[in-house]
């Protein structure tokens, strides 16, 4: 995928996945990791199939690493989906060990 040709539409389906903020005016390439984040946390396979179609493996595995907000049943599969190392994921490293499986 070439991140830099690429113009990202969140699908309108997607709309309820983003109650709490302005959806029309989201962003998905400024605010790419809380798009990631927000809808692998949601366990739905449409949205889970779309992050992986239109965000590189990079950009998963750095919102896998640096952000905290994740849903431990999530977390727990997209680190082994990803191969990341619990030492490197901010989950974990920020108290959250007690959701471990």
């Amino acid at each position: 995928m070439d991140k830099i040709n690429r113009q990202l539409k969140i699908p309108e389906s997607f709309r309820p996945f983003f109650w709490n903020v302005d959806f029309d005016n989201l962003d998905p390439e400024k605010n790419n990791l809380f798009v990631i984040n927000r809808l692998f946390n949601m366990y739905n396979t449409e949205a889970f199939i779309w992050v992986e179609e239109n965000y590189t493996k990079e950009e998963i595995i750095e919102a896998i690493k640096t952000l905290r907000d994740w849903h431990a049943v999530a977390i727990n599969f997209l680190k082994d989906r990803y191969d990341v190392p619990e030492n490197e994921i901010n989950f974990y490293k920020m108290g959250c060990k007690k959701w471990k499986r």
